[in-house]
């Protein structure tokens, strides 16, 4: 394959990437809606119970497809290896400056948004663009092919993208999987408030 269509297989990868990320971005904020509030009553009502019991207090339930996070040090050490690579005074034509400086402006954004997969998302985006040190060379863009197809199989694989396909599947069947979620959570949360009301010798609380 020629550099172009290497680069056009790279891209329409990356899209397939992006248009799949959004579609669970939707998903995470309709989760967030229905579940975080029953999530964080439950949580609660169980750190009580363990400071009463004197163990240790439970995690926090973890969102579907929620990044993982990264120190200050590494989000700053992440931003200044990109700044460097795509800098626009590293590039010494016009079309080329001004593809960093765009690019340049949306790194700045990611940083000051704490958004490091934005950030990595940019670097491997200006890596195999033409104005790249090596000019997008096809060893590189092949590589980039390979590491996009694995991000695509990771992404895919995750526990949020699994979530989301039972509550797509669901909504086939006619059923809502969030509304399901949310009874299954206040069930556990009226179980764990009689356990609570019996550890404080009391009737357990309602609503």
């Amino acid at each position: 394959m020629s550099a172009d269509e290497l680069r056009a297989r790279l891209v329409a990868l990356e899209a397939e990437h992006a248009a799949l990320r959004a579609e669970l971005a939707a998903f995470q904020a309709a989760y967030r809606r229905t579940l975080d509030e029953p999530n964080a009553r439950l949580r609660s009502v169980r750190e009580r119970i363990a400071a009463l019991l004197g163990d240790p207090a439970p995690p926090p339930p973890a969102r579907p497809g929620a990044p993982a996070p990264v120190s200050g040090e590494e989000l700053r050490a992440l931003y200044r290896d990109a700044a460097k690579r795509m800098h626009p005074d590293r590039v010494a034509d016009g079309p080329g400056r001004r593809h960093a400086e765009a690019f340049m402006k949306r790194l700045n954004t990611a940083h000051a948004a704490g958004d490091a997969a934005e950030i990595r998302d940019l670097l491997r985006q200006w890596e195999t663009s033409p104005f790249a040190a090596d000019g997008g060379s096809p060893a590189t863009l092949r590589a980039a092919i390979e590491a996009a197809l694995e991000r695509l199989r990771e992404l895919r694989a995750s526990p949020g993208v699994k979530l989301m396909e039972r509550w797509l599947q669901a909504s086939l069947e006619g059923r809502d999987l969030l509304a399901e979620l949310r009874q299954d959570t206040l069930a556990a949360l009226a179980d764990e408030r009689a356990r609570l009301a019996e550890l404080l010798g009391r009737e357990p609380a309602r609503g």
